[in-house]
């Protein structure tokens, strides 16, 4: 029962408690239609629910349903297996163990119900992941799946690497239709090239170490609370319920005319204090004087990258190519209704050879860096199936969105001269 069980994507901890799986999977045409029913003797003291969209644009998990008898509940984590979600489930299962010193048992599971304390203190966290294409479907998420996205939507404005842009006006507009508050990453355009609250962004934050520091010399990041989302929704706990750690303050209530910047408020007053998240005043320094060139580097980070962009569309060596900037990059549309000043100093493409040719290619540049790092003020190169994702299998890799040869440039402001010329004479080398 257990190995069939992993078979499909469910990692039975107990195989004493698990008695009686019952797994219904719909949609998957890949999967083995003879496992749909799991059987095993004994009583029936679980029964789990799994529906599996199989799609390469979306992945959902949707309906788990729990029945406990009075033996209390044993964790059941849940794996989905075939569509690659091992990166982010690892990192987070590497975080929870941490949580076992205090003598709790912590176990993730996917697309479950919401999260339960058993009789014995053991804790079962769900995640609920889903790959979205457009935001029609965050809608369907939301809608789908109720309760379970309840604090708020997050976007990144420029992903990292395929560098598809969110429609951030469409995103906000689902996520205050729900009363939640829309959160962006907004570092590989900075404010320069948008200003994400004005399209809704209730909070922005950023990377100071990347573009708005400049310079790869400093470790920082920058939070911003547009103050125009109301906190007051009970189902904000954090800020609608007394806080014994602070004089039993309500952030969203007890403010007066500082109620609208709940948010940011208790983030200094609570975050701050608790893990000591003070920026440093040599990086404060250093992201100071960086911040003062910010309009006049990134209007070079863009001139550049379009250019090398459209030098690598025409290079040999070069499968395909990603800026968001081509009129042919499948999100151009997008990002052109928004970016009006550059469309960002981030190029992928895709070299011919694979692996090794990229390995090789990277080894083989002079002007670049080979920094994991984004945004500094020279140009930088990584080459993630042989590096940062290295120990990922390629079915996990290009299940991420990562293909063998994907090289990632972060263009610097050189003179547009000898960055072309150090990229031609690594292809001539590799």
């Amino acid at each position: 029962t257990a190995d069939l069980a992993r078979k499909v994507g469910i990692e039975v901890a107990s195989l004493d408690a698990a008695k009686w799986l019952d797994i219904t999977i719909d949609g998957a045409d890949e999967f083995d239609p003879d496992l749909n029913l799991i059987k095993g003797g004994g009583g029936a003291l679980l029964q789990e629910k799994i529906v599996a969209t199989a799609s390469d644009r979306m992945v959902v998990i949707t309906d788990v349903s729990k029945r406990v008898d009075t033996l209390g509940a044993f964790p059941l984590p849940v794996e989905v297996v075939p569509f690659g979600w091992q990166t982010t489930k690892a990192l987070i299962e590497e975080t929870l163990a941490g949580f076992d010193v205090l003598g709790q048992s912590v176990t993730l599971r996917l697309n479950g119900d919401a999260p339960f304390v058993t009789d014995e203190g053991n804790y079962i966290v769900d995640l609920h992941l889903h790959r979205i294409a457009n935001p029609r479907q965050v809608s369907l998420v939301i809608n789908q799946i109720p309760g379970v996205v309840e604090n708020g939507l997050f976007s990144e404005t420029i992903g990292n690497p395929a560098l598809d842009f969110t429609d951030i006006d469409a995103v906000a507009e689902i996520a205050h239709g729900h009363n939640l508050p829309l959160i962006v990453d907004a570092t590989f355009t900075t404010p320069f090239l948008l200003k994400s609250i004005a399209h809704g962004a209730d909070i922005v934050i950023n990377s100071l170490t990347k573009w708005m520091g400049g310079h790869g010399t400093g470790i920082g990041g920058i939070v911003v609370d547009s103050g125009k989302f109301d906190w007051q929704d009970p189902k904000f706990k954090l800020y609608n319920e007394p806080d014994p750690s602070y004089h039993d303050i309500r952030y969203a209530h007890d403010l007066g005319d500082m109620n609208p910047i709940a948010f940011i408020l208790r983030m200094r007053l609570v975050p701050l204090r608790n893990l000591g998240a003070c920026i440093s005043p040599d990086n404060a320094w250093m992201f100071l004087q960086g911040l003062e060139t910010l309009p006049l580097r990134m209007q070079r980070h863009c001139e550049n990258a379009a250019q090398v962009a459209r030098h690598l569309k025409e290079h040999p060596n070069v499968e395909w190519v990603r800026y968001p900037g081509l009129p042919d990059d499948p999100t151009y549309p997008v990002a052109s209704k928004y970016l009006k000043n550059g469309f960002g100093g981030m190029v992928v493409f895709g070299i011919k050879g694979g692996l090794e040719a990229g390995r090789k290619f990277v080894d083989s540049l002079e002007l670049f860096s080979h920094l994991a790092n984004v945004g500094d003020a020279k140009s930088l190169v990584i080459h993630p199936a042989s590096t940062t994702h290295s120990q990922l299998s390629e079915e996990q890799q290009k299940a991420g969105g990562l293909t063998p040869d994907l090289v990632r440039l972060s263009i610097g402001i050189e003179h547009i001269d000898d960055i072309k010329e150090d990229l031609d004479q690594a292809f001539a080398r590799t």
